[in-house]
Formats: structure tokens, C-alpha cells, sequence
């Protein structure tokens, strides 16, 4: 049952889907419009928190008037209803800016879903607008709070003066998957033709072969817009896969969640010191000091894990944490950061500063609607585009967008594709990676292809 009183418009001219909204929205205020004109005058004079637009709406036009409810009101969020959302109506949905796309007939599980990414403070229409609220210009931005120390060597020349103001941290979900054949073939398969959209950007010189310098060390921050999509299972495979290529340490995984990190429980150690207490003590510490720190995988992997309880705040510890992650530069070869599912000062500090960006996706409407929100955000920040790596996960037979849509929407090419299977919540039970515990399975290939874009050419074609 859903509780807080929020007041939901329903637009539709069929009486029964109301009746089905009021019965599923027990609790919450349910006004009904049978016509766009009519749900335009009561978004115009009603404090209407949510729209759920019925199966009438669900094409072009529908989705074209729509789009005049946000003018009346700018914290509206709209959730459509449809019989068969068609690839085609999902990416129309998706560049609306709707909350989501449900099927019909409704059910109190789906709805609560996404009246839960609904409401005032979730609701954006279109593209993220980054407030200054949210994220001080740079240029307004305290120098001596925000600059990072000076690069270490193959720091990237364009690193950006990180964000101190921080968002309110998305809370983080178990990162398992319900138990799938381990058999799913991945669905997003499409033609070359439709694939690689023009207005995609090529994908950088790595993702075509020539992969990383030999002698160039580099930091590669995993992220998700959306808790539970798999991220934390992706930063340490991609960890542990490189640490097996390029021997023992020269990789280092970093657990910059600092509210629910989960590093360690994936790679099944027992932290020493984490991250906050190596933070707040990196610029007394020596070299050896900080190599004490570290915890040593049986893969050769270093790891630093998260701190073992929440922390509050935390944005006085983003100097710190980019100065850490710059000493550990300096040190490794190769520095693979996992992050919060929060579009917070912490994030965008480490994606300024990071060589890669890998961006994890599940193949849904809300997880690809966040993404395409956070990567419109960090754009216009200044971010390149060409530093972010698209993976998409837990890819499926059934999955409601292919490849080509899910492209366009977020204006990157899915470098690697990651199939659902069984075996991963297995490893994350049991502490093991999946390139360990099943390297011949399917999943732990599409993980190899992860590891592929950032080994050096040099290596690969030694161990040809």
C-alpha cells in the first residue's frame, strides 16, 4: 500500500484505469481528466505531484502533448502507462523526460517503483539541469577547497576543479540479481547499419585497439546514476581481470562509496584501514606508509576498501580523497575507482579527475533515463563525452530496448554488453569475482572485453 498523500492526475478516457489507480494508490489523492486540455487546467491551478498518462497517450501525439504539462508546473513528473511499449515510444518517452514506462495492466509493485523515482525531489523533465544549488560553477567555486594537488604522473591535463557542494546520496542496493540461466544470450544484438547512429562519437584510440601505453598509468572510475545496477560486481571484476593481465601490484581498486561500499564483501576481505581513515592522514603518510594500507588480493590486486560504516557528509573529505587517489597514481599502474550511485560532489570530482569513466546501465527505462540525466550534468560541466565507456548489464531476450535505441538516448556506443546469469550473484555470495570463479562462462567473456579496452596493446599480443 502506498502512503504520503501525494496528489496523482490520471489521464485517460477509459473510467477503469482511475478505478485501478485509486484501488493501487490507496493512500495518495487521485484526481481524474479524461483530456489533455482538461489535465492542463488542473496542473494549472492544482499542486499535482505525479501524472500517469493511460494507454490513450501512449503514442507520438500523445507524448507530444504531454509535453506541455511541465510548462504549467516544473516539478511535475509524468509516468506513462501503454499496452506495448515499442522501442520507438520508450526513446519518445525517455527524451520527454518521463519518469517511466509501465505496462498495463498497472500492479502496486511496478507503481510503487516509480512514484518512488517520483515526487519533488526526483522529478526533472528532460535533460538534468544542474542547479547551482546542486553543483557551484567552477569559476565560483573556492579554489583552495577544490583544486586537487598537483598530478601525478599521466594525470590528465584536463582535470576540472572538483564540486564540494554534494546531492543527497541515492542509497545503494544489493548489487546480486535474481538467479537467471546462465545460458541468456545478450539481446541489444542489432545490424552494423543501425548499431553506430552518425551523431554517436567515435569511441576513443583504446576501444580500437590501441588500448593504454605500456608506461601509462591511468585512473578509471566506475559509476551508475541508478543504485543495483551491477557496478560494484564490475569495478572489481575489471580490477581483478586487469590485475591478472598486468601482475602483481599494479592495480589498485578503491571503494569511494562512502556510504554502503561494498569492495571488500566482493572480494571477501576484512578491512584494516579504508578509505576515510587513509584520507584524513594521506599527506603525513609515506610511500611505504601507504602501501601498508593497502589489503593484498590473492590475484595481486591492491584494494582499499570503503569505510565499514555510513559516514555523514563527507564533502570535506573530497580534497582528500582526490589528493589519495593521485598518491595511488604515483604508485600503481592503474587506479579502478567504484563510486556512489549519487550525482554528489564526491562523483563529480573523481570523473573530473579521472583518465575513464566506465558507466553501468541496466538495459530499463529508469536506469538509461538517470544515466542520459547524470551525463547531460557532468557535460555540461565540461566533461568530455569521449572519456565515458558505456557497459550495459544483465542483458536479457526480453529486454524493451535494443541496442540502437539505447545508443541514441544516451549518445555513446555500449562498448561492452554483459549478459544476465546466475553465476553472479554466486560470486558475489561467495566473495569470489566471476573471471575466478567461471572464466569460460559467458558473463566473465563480456567482463574480459571490459578488461580488453584498457590493457596495453603491447601485453596482449606478448601473450598471443
Amino acid at each position: 500500500m502506498l502512503r504520503g498523500g501525494r496528489l496523482i492526475l490520471v489521464v485517460d478516457s477509459d473510467p477503469g484505469l482511475v478505478e485501478d489507480a485509486r484501488t493501487l494508490l490507496e493512500g495518495e489523492r487521485v484526481l481524474p481528466a479524461r483530456l489533455m486540455d482538461e489535465a492542463l487546467d488542473i496542473v494549472g491551478e492544482e499542486d499535482v505531484d505525479v501524472v500517469i498518462l493511460g494507454p490513450s497517450f501512449a503514442n507520438d501525439v500523445g507524448v507530444h502533448d504531454a509535453g506541455s504539462l511541465p510548462k504549467a508546473n516544473r516539478s511535475l513528473a509524468i509516468v506513462l502507462c501503454a499496452e506495448v511499449a515499442s522501442n520507438h515510444l520508450l526513446r519518445a518517452a525517455l527524451q520527454a523526460g518521463f519518469v517511466d514506462v509501465l505496462d498495463v495492466p498497472l500492479t502496486a509493485r511496478r507503481l510503487r517503483e516509480s512514484l518512488g523515482r517520483s515526487g519533488r525531489w526526483a522529478a526533472r523533465p528532460g535533460p538534468l539541469q544542474v542547479s547551482p544549488e546542486m553543483v557551484p560553477p567552477p569559476e565560483t567555486a573556492p579554489a583552495a577547497a577544490l583544486s586537487p594537488p598537483a598530478p601525478g604522473a599521466g594525470a590528465p591535463p584536463d582535470a576540472a576543479a572538483p564540486a564540494a557542494t554534494a546531492a543527497a546520496p541515492v542509497q545503494a542496493v544489493d548489487p546480486a540479481e535474481p538467479p537467471q540461466s546462465a545460458d541468456t544470450e545478450p539481446a541489444l544484438a542489432v545490424p552494423p547499419e543501425t548499431a553506430e547512429p552518425a551523431q554517436i562519437p567515435p569511441p576513443p584510440p583504446e576501444a580500437e585497439g590501441s588500448a593504454a601505453a605500456e608506461d601509462e598509468r591511468r585512473v578509471i572510475v566506475v559509476m551508475s546514476a541508478k543504485g543495483g545496477s551491477g557496478k560494484t560486481v564490475m569495478a572489481t571484476n575489471l580490477a581483478v581481470g586487469l590485475a591478472r593481465e598486468l601482475g602483481e601490484d599494479d592495480v589498485v581498486v578503491v571503494d569511494a562509496d562512502l556510504q554502503f561500499g561494498d569492495v571488500a564483501l566482493l572480494l571477501k576481505m576484512d578491512p584494516t584501514a579504508t578509505i576515510v581513515d587513509v584520507a584524513r592522514t594521506v599527506e603525513v603518510m609515506s610511500g611505504s606508509d601507504l602501501d601498508d594500507a593497502l589489503l593484498r588480493h590473492d590475484s595481486g590486486l591492491r584494494v582499499l576498501p570503503g569505510p565499514s560504516h555510513p559516514i555523514g557528509g563527507g564533502d570535506e573529505l573530497i580534497p582528500a580523497i582526490v589528493g589519495l587517489i593521485d598518491r595511488l597514481r604515483a604508485q600503481h599502474r592503474y587506479v579502478i575507482v567504484d563510486t556512489a550511485p549519487a550525482f554528489d560532489g564526491l562523483l563529480l570530482a573523481l570523473v573530473d579527475y579521472a583518465d575513464d569513466v566506465v558507466v553501468v546501465v541496466d538495459a530499463d527505462f529508469p536506469s538509461i533515463r538517470s544515466a542520459g540525466a547524470a551525463l547531460d550534468g557532468m557535460v555540461a560541466r565540461g566533461v568530455p563525452l569521449t572519456r565515458f565507456r558505456l557497459v550495459v548489464n544483465r542483458l536479457e531476450r526480453k529486454a524493451r530496448l535494443d541496442r540502437a535505441e539505447l545508443e541514441k538516448a544516451l549518445g555513446l556506443r555500449a562498448e561492452v554488453l554483459v549478459p544476465r546469469d546466475r553465476l553472479v550473484p554466486q560470486s558475489v555470495n561467495e566473495g569470489v569475482p566471476v573471471v575466478t570463479l567461471n572464466p569460460r562462462s559467458k558473463v566473465a567473456r563480456a567482463l574480459a572485453e571490459l578488461v580488453g579496452l584498457f590493457v596495453p596493446v603491447t601485453r596482449r599480443q606478448a601473450r598471443r
